[in-house]
């Protein structure tokens, strides 16, 4: 009898399968949790009440201007002046601040939601105007050729991400409910905006799937920390997003509907690592409306079968939001998963405390090898789309790395950095690949890995997208002795801490055995790559060559660091097996040839 009243009460939690355990939280629970939200409030980490209440006003503050606005377009499209007055417009937001979680002094994500008579090359061409004569905005920029367009700016020291979507209705009604009636809702639009207003449905639509929100938001508070601390939490690097994040913990709130915030972060942990992949992560099953929007489905979508940790969003149309995720930054992930259920293993027996688990990862310590991609330019303005266009391409050079045999890892750091000195451009960003070779059989070889073609095909992508002699891209390798000139000096504890646990156990031996001298400072060779051209032999010709294309340098540290940069005509490239191939491509160009250790 009590079984049966307990399958009754698990059909009336949500999730497309029915709760693992009911059981309600203990004491220790309610104590843990007590301390987790003490723990944040100490770490001053997520927005005030006063910051939430300045973002509040600003929005119904651009709510206000956006009608207004609204209001004028429909007077000039000959609209009635008593219709006009009763169009309407609403702006949603969506992300951390409508979770309930975002971070002190990050941007708001929002969309305008219009009636149907307003075009979106309106929005981008008027709207941008009308903002820019309020004293309040700052910093504006519209990008409405991105594949979500957007206006970026900062309103009432307020930094807001403003999509815009029209619906298919002569008025938008103050009380309109985005998640319902999703047939009506999408009919007639495009997928522009679509993409545009489901960053809102799918928020929305979380905090609907889960049973306990105020419980789901603490967590999810230690979880969105824990993920930036391990450096997993960036969707354009290849790992995760918050929406994938939030998703995952929905679905162990779903599971566990009753649990309290210190148990759903050890069941996160404990569930994700046992996880299935690539069986999928869902929250609801979706009954498909009469549209035709294309949407994950890896039985009719091929590319959709070879998707490796998907994480599927809750409303229609149903994307992946982690395509981005390739086999080296999956294993992080994992790996940091694994992590995580240690250590809350441990909290569970009193072993370790919370401050453990967030405690910062040093992305240094696990690579021997590293490539430096660098892009600058001339100016501030020029310098904010050049760091978002280099930023949001990495990943494709992180598959390319991937590709190669003989790499076991390559994994972009999520951290980019701006100048280590005096000498560097002004606008700079930096950003760190470490690199992880592949064991080979023969542990007295070196492994001769050449990544030219890897890095001359990043830098033809690049060009292809942007030709400026403002913009230099560089392209550069080091081992962790000669990190210190990219990194400023902020980050150059975490380059020493490495050196010293280098010289403990094993390696302290191996650091103590006889090698002869070597130089201190890399070689002069260098091999400059760029898309199309035969490369020259240093930057300066290079750019010479190129005056309106970012310049890409390719690098390498010299014998010191184990590494050696030749013509690939008499350089050979030993695979793992210990075969010698030279190859056709590269007997044309120099090449960037890594002589990586066995390990």
């Amino acid at each position: 009898m009590e079984d049966t009243s307990q399958q009754q009460q698990s059909r009336l939690y949500r999730g497309v399968t029915s709760p693992l355990s009911l059981a309600g939280p203990t004491e220790d629970d309610l104590k843990e949790t007590r301390y987790l939200e003490d723990m944040l409030i100490r770490m001053e980490v997520f927005e005030s009440g006063e910051g939430m209440m300045l973002r509040s006003s600003t929005l119904l503050f651009l709510q206000t201007l956006a009608c207004e606005w609204i209001r004028e377009i429909a007077l000039i499209k000959s609209i009635p002046s008593h219709v006009a007055e009763t169009v309407g417009g609403k702006i949603f937001a969506f992300g951390s601040y409508r979770l309930g979680v975002n971070s002190r002094g990050a941007d708001v994500d929002a969309v305008l939601v219009s009636p149907r008579f307003v075009e979106r090359h309106e929005f981008f061409e008027q709207f941008p105007a009308r903002l820019k004569e309020h004293p309040d905005c700052s910093e504006l920029h519209a990008v409405s050729d991105a594949f979500v367009p957007v206006i970026k700016m900062t309103f009432r020291s307020v930094d807001i991400d403003l999509l815009f979507a029209k619906l298919d209705l002569p008025t938008i009604p103050d009380d309109i409910d985005l998640r319902a009636n999703t047939e009506t809702l999408l009919r007639n639009m495009d997928e522009q905006c679509v993409r545009s207003i489901n960053g809102c449905r799918v928020t929305d639509e979380i905090l609907h799937q889960v049973p306990n929100p105020e419980n789901f938001r603490v967590a999810l508070k230690v979880i969105r920390i824990w993920a930036k601390k391990r450096g997993i939490y960036s969707n354009a690097m290849g790992f995760l997003g918050g929406v994938s994040w939030a998703i995952l913990l929905a679905r162990i709130a779903q599971l566990y509907p009753n649990a309290a915030p210190n148990v759903l972060i050890m069941r996160f942990f404990y569930v994700l690592t046992r996880w299935d992949w690539p069986k999928p992560v869902e929250l609801c099953e979706l009954t498909p409306p009469n549209l035709h929007f294309p949407e994950w489905d890896p039985r009719t979508n091929l590319k959709d079968k070879y998707h490796l940790m998907p994480i599927i969003t809750p409303v229609y149309p149903r994307q992946n939001s982690t395509y981005n995720v390739s086999h080296s930054t999956k294993q992080v992930i994992l790996d940091e998963l694994e992590r995580g259920r240690q250590i809350t293993s441990d909290i569970l027996f009193k072993r370790k405390t919370w401050e453990d688990l967030l405690q910062s990862k040093n992305f240094f310590e696990s690579y021997k090898h590293f490539v430096i991609v660098i892009a600058s330019s001339d100016t501030a303005e020029l310098h904010l789309d050049f760091h978002g266009l280099v930023e949001s391409q990495l990943r494709k050079l992180v598959l390319s790395f991937e590709q190669n045999g003989a790499i076991a890892r390559a994994h972009v750091n999520t951290k980019s950095y701006g100048r280590s000195s005096d000498s560097d451009p002004q606008h700079v960003s930096k950003w760190i690949i470490g690199i992880m070779f592949r064991k080979i059989a023969d542990a007295g070889k070196k492994l001769n890995v050449d990544l030219t073609y890897d890095i001359s095909n990043f830098i033809k992508q690049i060009n292809s997208m942007t030709a400026s002699s403002q913009l230099h891209l560089n392209v550069e390798y080091s081992r962790p002795k000669g990190l210190m000139q990219f990194l400023p000096k902020s980050e150059h504890p975490l380059l020493i801490r490495k050196h010293a646990s280098k010289a403990s156990g094993a390696d302290k031996q191996a650091a103590q055995q006889s090698k002869p001298p070597q130089p201190s400072r890399q070689s002069s060779a260098q091999a400059a790559a760029s898309g199309g051209d035969s490369p020259s032999s240093s930057s300066a010709q290079a750019q010479s060559k190129r005056p309106h294309s970012p310049t890409a340098v390719v690098s390498a540290v010299d014998a010191a660091n184990s590494a050696s940069v030749e013509s690939a005509a008499t350089t050979d490239s030993v695979g793992p097996d210990g075969d010698t191939d030279v190859g056709a491509q590269a007997a044309k160009r120099p090449a960037l040839s890594l002589d990586a250790e066995a390990s």
